[in-house]
């Protein structure tokens, strides 16, 4: 990618004014890492904050029972990793899908937001917005059933065209629902049964998105 194209991604990204965007763009590093691959691992020495370009990726914690809890999705312009220093990882990072993302070293990061007041507000709203994300999204698990969960992981993962690509695998849907293999296979057919999701070689697709809405119980 040319540089100017990349200092309009990172001006897009971030919100920021033009020079601000130039400044982050000379110490930033562009990675991308295929879907279901680790990018991060959780208790490993980590220095950089990290912001999605295209793809997803989700966060992950392995607790002391040996299973993996689905903690958030990290969307296109989200960041993940650690800021405004280098930290330990408290999760796993693995792309949901193809990933791109740009890696800035969190200290220089933080020294720039210091000294250019847009990206230290963009950088607030950004975190702000991610925190009302995760909030909600613990709150949906308080409050929904198993079945439930399930249901909102297949309205997280459809895009605009109602579609969910590629075809979930009904283990992970599972692991990212917080509930057993079985609840989630079960959950999916009873939509099938329904007619509300219909399962193509590859994709999945939504047809009543209200429906599925109306069964978050």
């Amino acid at each position: 990618m040319a540089e100017t194209n990349r200092i309009a991604v990172i001006r897009a990204l971030f919100g920021c004014a033009e020079d601000t965007a130039d400044e982050i763009s000379r110490s930033a590093i562009w990675r991308s890492n295929k879907a279901g691959e680790p990018v991060l691992h959780q208790g490993s020495d980590h220095g950089a904050c990290n912001m999605v370009v295209s793809g997803s990726a989700d966060l992950k914690l392995l607790g002391q029972d040996g299973r993996y809890s689905q903690i958030a999705t990290i969307e296109v312009g989200e960041p993940f990793g650690v800021y405004p220093a280098a930290d330990v990882m408290t999760t796993d990072v693995v792309a949901r899908r193809d990933l791109e993302h740009i890696s800035i070293d969190a200290g220089v990061l933080a020294r720039i937001a210091e000294v250019r007041a847009d990206l230290g507000a963009a950088l607030a709203r950004l975190f702000a917005k991610q925190l009302q994300a995760l909030l909600g999204r613990f709150a949906a698990r308080l409050t929904l059933s198993a079945t439930g969960r399930v249901y909102e992981q297949l309205l997280l993962e459809m895009d605009e065209d109602r579609r969910i690509a590629p075809v979930p695998v009904v283990a992970a849907l599972a692991v990212q629902a917080q509930t057993t293999r079985e609840t989630a296979s079960r959950a999916v057919s009873a939509l099938e049964r329904r007619g509300i999701i219909e399962r193509h070689p590859d994709h999945w697709r939504v047809t009543s998105p209200r429906m599925l809405e109306e069964m978050l119980v």
